[in-house]
């Protein structure tokens, strides 16, 4: 029990910090000791505690996207309602920098190719934009958007309103257009974001 406590401890850590490339990995480490034969019988109150970590962690399954939204859902549900927008928006440009194929290999943390998809979404998301781009990128971000048929729109939609408020809550609402009402943003990701039909497709 002491090595699944210290598990989850380290689960929750990565989730309140947003360390991102490290949620699958945490994750994967509570669900593999869930799995392993764990002596409750020692101290039975413990049983409903490990059958609501089991279903909590099932979900998880080794995808960095799946995961990271899953783990921003998470978030939300545990009231840590700024690390839940900072989480989701980080990996929506993780989906972007996979869908628009700009790294091979699938490298996430590559900090040029997160902002390369991030200023293409700013583009598509405006419908307009300075096309200003690292020039050894520059021929295939113009190919991307003007090739786009509208397959993200939904995403971009939430993109924009996730930007909009993870900058609101990053600057302390010292801002022209700050929200006032922090129960906003709960309602907000609760009836804007969660439910949306493309991000439902995540937590499947």
């Amino acid at each position: 029990l002491s090595m699944l406590a210290d598990a989850f401890g380290n689960f929750t850590n990565v989730v309140t910090t947003c360390r991102g490339p490290e949620i699958s990995n945490s994750a994967s480490k509570v669900k593999n000791l869930l799995n392993e034969p764990l002596e409750i019988s020692i101290i039975p109150a413990f049983k409903p505690l490990i059958d609501m970590l089991k279903k909590e962690f099932r979900y998880f399954i080794g995808d960095s996207i799946s995961d990271g939204i899953r783990a921003a859902e998470w978030c939300f549900r545990h009231n840590l309602i700024q690390q839940a927008y900072t989480l989701l928006r980080e990996v929506l440009i993780s989906y972007f920098v996979k869908e628009m194929e700009l790294d091979k290999y699938n490298n996430f943390e590559d900090k040029e190719k997160r902002d390369l998809a991030s200023s293409i979404v700013n583009i598509l998301s405006k419908k307009k934009g300075k096309r200003s781009f690292n020039p050894k990128y520059e021929k295939i971000a113009i190919e991307i958007i003007d090739s786009y048929k509208g397959q993200w729109d939904e995403l971009l939609k939430i993109n924009q309103i996730l930007t909009l408020l993870r900058n609101d809550m990053n600057h302390a609402g010292y801002g022209r257009k700050s929200i006032t009402s922090p129960k906003k943003f709960y309602k907000v990701f609760a009836e804007k974001i969660l439910i949306s039909p493309v991000i439902q497709e995540f937590l499947k």
